[in-house]
């Protein structure tokens, strides 16, 4: 599914996964990711991180008890099931996770739309957009493909706050 400049409009909140936390961190957008966006997750994603409750800006909830008959689901799992009930996007970087909230009807973004949705908002972003596009290329493992349509997508906010 292709995410447009209306959906970056209108984004408010965000169901975020360990690998997503970990890019923003990495790249440096984390805390102005989440005054523009309410990021939102459950427990087991920061268990998974080894970060306390508390510790970065993201809004925790807890999940049903993982224990029961059978093989525990994976975080993955619980964070989908939790995003699905609330009807919230996904943000991840897992292609797998990714699909399957696809599947599910949510809309689904990456770090890189995180990004240009900072653009979008952001004017200080847009001053060292350069910068913050290298830190994603050295951590995310993205095809070519990605990055042209991240491209096309920044090309089109940057049309949007200066159409001269």
């Amino acid at each position: 599914m292709a995410i447009t400049l209306n959906d970056l409009l209108k984004l408010k909140r965000v169901a975020v996964d360990t690998s997503s936390l970990i890019y923003c961190l990495k790249v440096g957008i984390l805390g102005m990711l989440a005054a523009r966006v309410r990021l939102e997750t459950v427990q087991p994603v920061l268990e998974e991180l080894r970060w306390p409750k508390g510790a970065l800006p993201v809004h925790t909830h807890p999940v049903l008890s993982r224990e029961g008959s059978g093989e525990a689901p994976s975080v993955d799992a619980l964070l989908l099931q939790w995003a699905v009930s609330e009807q919230l996007p996904l943000l991840s970087e897992d292609r797998e996770l990714l699909e399957e909230a696809d599947n599910a009807g949510l809309a689904v973004y990456r770090t890189g739309m995180m990004l240009e949705l900072l653009v979008l908002r952001n004017r200080t972003v847009r001053e060292e957009y350069p910068e913050y596009l290298s830190r994603l290329r050295d951590v995310a493992g993205y095809n070519e493909t990605t990055y042209r349509e991240l491209d096309e997508l920044h090309r089109t906010i940057l049309r949007k706050i200066d159409p001269a």
